[in-house]
């Protein structure tokens, strides 16, 4: 088993939390023009080549495969009297302190406003909280939200349209009355795929290659 990190917006941690999404699709780069199969032995894809390679060529998925897991990153921050210090300088204080385990210091997360502290001594010891960190620099002991794997597979984004539920799965709320909402959240989707991903050329209409990884919480 490997541990792997992951990004995911405050909304998507949100949804984490509540059960509502385990899935997530994440473009594959670089794109290929086709997918031949899964190669078993190696737990790599095959894939015929891009517009830079004519030849076939084969990816492991970077989040991993069924079995391991993957730890979130999203946007956090530290008591103020920390705000000048990097992760791994916190860290290093915490073990010269005699901290090993869990949080290193206290901490705040903002996709919902949880706090984690050592106790109420930590307001008089580190002040307010400071500075908003952003998520690609959480380290792995900062992290409250462990997934695990299921499932890994190949597909282009607008495949999710063939199962509504996938759309759901992905974390969008229904909305609207019952019998539309699943094609409801497809739309919603498709929407927040655009959002994210059409200035970099990958938007729902160009219908780019993904990874999909199905996981649950550890």
């Amino acid at each position: 088993m490997r541990e792997r990190p992951i990004l995911f917006a405050g909304d998507m941690v949100r949804e984490i939390r509540a059960g509502g999404k385990t899935q997530t699709r994440r473009v594959i780069t670089p794109q290929p023009d086709g997918v031949i199969g899964y190669i078993r032995e190696r737990e790599t894809w095959c894939f015929k080549g891009d517009r830079d390679c004519v030849a076939t060529h084969e990816l492991a998925c970077p989040y991993g495969i069924p079995g391991d897991r993957l730890w979130v990153r999203e946007t956090w921050r530290t008591r103020e009297s920390l705000d000048s210090m990097s992760p791994s300088e916190i860290a290093d204080a915490a073990s010269e302190a005699g901290f090993y385990a869990g949080p290193r210091c206290p901490l705040k997360f903002e996709a919902d406003g949880t706090t984690l502290t050592w106790g109420e001594q930590d307001r008089h010891d580190f002040g307010e909280w400071g500075k908003t960190r952003v998520s690609i620099h959480m380290p792995r002991w900062a992290s409250r939200i462990s997934l695990e794997i299921l499932e890994v597979k190949v597909e282009r984004i607008r495949d999710i349209g063939r199962e509504p539920a996938d759309a759901l799965a992905e974390g969008i709320s229904l909305r609207g009355d019952s019998t539309a909402a699943p094609f409801n959240a497809v739309n919603d989707f498709a929407a927040l795929w655009d959002r994210i991903n059409e200035a970099r050329g990958f938007g729902w209409k160009a219908n780019p290659w993904v990874w999909v990884v199905k996981f649950r919480r550890c």
